[in-house]
């Protein structure tokens, strides 16, 4: 006897006893505020700096919004889009869609205005949730959009007459839009829609950061991020009970590690999250001291600037238990002020791709010491390898490959499909490194950010690693340029510390000592043999630097190169 499979084919069509099945057994992150509004009621859930929500009022305008999307005649899988910085409506909007079985498409707000007219096109929705703030963005380039947008859903109020490159569409306000399910006959506004929905239905569309080409449109499934809410809510220690973790969130909700790995989780446990809508250290400091906060995401960049701030007016922060880091590298200098000032602190590095919904890796807090370098151990949710390339055939423990990722929390394809990105059976991430025999992930770099220069590959992140030691270097991007003799050659683009720039004779000692820690540190064929300065880097709103824009700001600058042709 072989047992049966129960699956849902087309939710829209199952009827009678197959859709109360379905229903009973539905896997859907849209029930996930149902369930915390259950048990956590009138307990604050997000806190913005408009307004506070409670888990009940969180069920109740979510329930409401997935009501009024299927009054719009909003089908179940269509691409709702939203729009907006971080406030409690962007999570009311991704909830709401997912309560009646449509995808919410998140907005990458960083990739420019040419970015979102593709995405929108690309998607296709008829319907946009959007922050006020945003509307005259949305309204440059409105005339591109065609009939693309049929409702405009204001967080906030509703603009007037006279937009003309938008005459088309309806505008809502939120508090009107919220009342639209009131003159809707049989249904209770308030209560979760009765819908089916499959399990690998797509839950989210979400642009990946593009570090290296224009973003891709990532479809993850409802089963996908409730395995990756779980995990992650378990992996960051994130309490349930009568003592509530604390949250402040600076980094964007339409990115994967903000929404996935921090608001999901904590919204499932009955945590409190402060959202911030951008990165102002005063801010920040400020409500993660009132709020007592517990857990902290951010760049080490944001860590560093708490430290410095907490010292300079005389907050302790002896209410932190853990600190999470991600998409850049963290100083040596900065992990032993960590270690200083937060002696009880778990601190971890975790990584991952918004393609396999994060955490992926994780530095445990007590690993050793000459660990520190690596990504850490591989989680739960998804089984990972090293592959070829090309071939998806999978490596030997100690050999450089691709990293490749399968398991739950794998994405369906992205929204243009690409059927070569499963190849083998793993999914591809581009991303190159080895694992040691204690099953510890080490990274080398991106594939198209590798330099290849006189017959050796040299890894841009270890160069990275090694020049920020450099007591005056504040940032700093390595990227290959041509060049006749080597085929490219190792290029350093820095930031240098305070006002160095501005004094040619400081500048140009600057340049020599760089040169000469290279020297030192480095081989022959990973010294860097040209040093660009500049007093910015340009990168994603998750911290990670364009290297594809870099390069290309680059290509035709001449910069320092001391001992070039040594």
């Amino acid at each position: 006897m072989r047992l049966p499979i129960t699956e849902t084919i087309d939710p829209d069509l199952v009827t009678g006893a197959e859709r109360d099945r379905a229903l009973a057994r539905r896997i859907s992150i849209g029930d996930m505020p149902t369930r915390s509004a259950a048990t956590f009621g009138d307990r604050t859930a997000i806190v913005g700096d408009r307004r506070a929500v409670t888990y009940a009022q969180l069920e109740k305008e979510a329930n409401r919004l997935a009501h009024g999307l299927v009054a719009l005649g909003v089908r179940s899988r269509e691409p709702v889009a939203v729009m907006s910085t971080n406030c409690p409506e962007i999570v009311i909007g991704y909830l709401g869609a997912a309560k009646m079985g449509a995808a919410a498409m998140m907005i990458n707000l960083l990739g420019g205005a040419a970015s979102i007219v593709k995405a929108i096109r690309a998607a296709g929705p008829r319907v946009i949730i959007i922050h006020e703030d945003l509307l005259p963005q949305l309204h440059l380039i409105g005339a591109e959009l065609s009939d693309d947008l049929e409702h405009i859903i204001v967080i906030g109020s509703a603009p007037g007459e006279g937009l003309s490159s938008l005459s088309g569409s309806r505008y809502w306000s939120w508090d009107e839009f919220q009342r639209l399910a009131d003159d809707v006959e049989g249904i209770d506004p308030d209560s979760p829609p009765e819908v089916v929905v499959a399990d690998r239905q797509i839950a989210q569309v979400m642009f990946s950061s593009g570090t290296s080409a224009d973003p891709k449109g990532v479809l993850t499934s409802h089963v996908a991020v409730m395995l990756s809410m779980h995990a992650n809510a378990a992996y960051i220690g994130i309490n349930w009970g009568t003592e509530p973790s604390v949250s402040t969130l600076v980094l964007p909700l339409f990115h994967t590690t903000a929404l996935n790995a921090i608001m999901l989780p904590m919204l499932s446990m009955g945590g409190t999250i402060h959202v911030l809508p951008g990165f102002d250290m005063e801010q920040l400091g400020r409500t993660i001291v009132e709020s007592k906060t517990t857990h902290f995401v951010g760049l080490p960049i944001m860590i560093e600037g708490l430290l410095h701030w907490s010292a300079a007016h005389g907050h302790s922060l002896d209410h932190l238990q853990t600190l999470l880091y991600g998409m850049a590298p963290m100083k040596e200098g900065l992990r032993e002020l960590v270690a200083k000032r937060l002696p009880g602190v778990r601190v971890m590095l975790g990584s991952g791709m918004t393609e396999a919904l994060p955490v992926g890796f994780l530095q445990w807090p007590d690993m050793d010491f000459d660990k520190r370098g690596s990504w850490g151990y591989g989680t739960a949710l998804t089984t990972t390898t090293v592959v070829e390339p090309t071939t998806g055939t999978v490596l030997p423990t100690g050999e450089t490959g691709e990293l490749a990722y399968r398991g739950g929390g794998v994405m369906e394809n992205y929204l243009a499909e690409s059927p070569e990105v499963f190849n083998g059976g793993w999914l591809h991430s581009a991303d190159m490194g080895s694992f040691d025999n204690e099953g510890i992930f080490w990274f080398v770099d991106r594939i198209k950010d590798v330099v290849k220069t006189g017959g050796e590959n040299v890894s841009t992140q270890s160069v990275e690693a090694t020049l920020l030691d450099h007591p005056e270097i504040e940032e700093v991007a390595v990227i290959g340029k041509s060049d006749d003799q080597w085929g490219e050659r190792v290029v350093a683009v820095v930031v240098p510390s305070g006002d160095i720039a501005q004094d040619p004779e400081r500048l140009a000692e600057f340049i020599a000592s760089v040169d000469r820690h290279g020297r030192e540190t480095l081989t022959s064929s990973h010294r860097p043999r040209e040093f660009i300065v500049t007093d910015l880097l340009p990168r994603t709103g998750t911290g990670k630097i364009r290297k594809a824009e870099l390069r290309e700001a680059v290509r035709d600058r001449e910069g320092h190169r001391p001992g070039a042709s040594e």
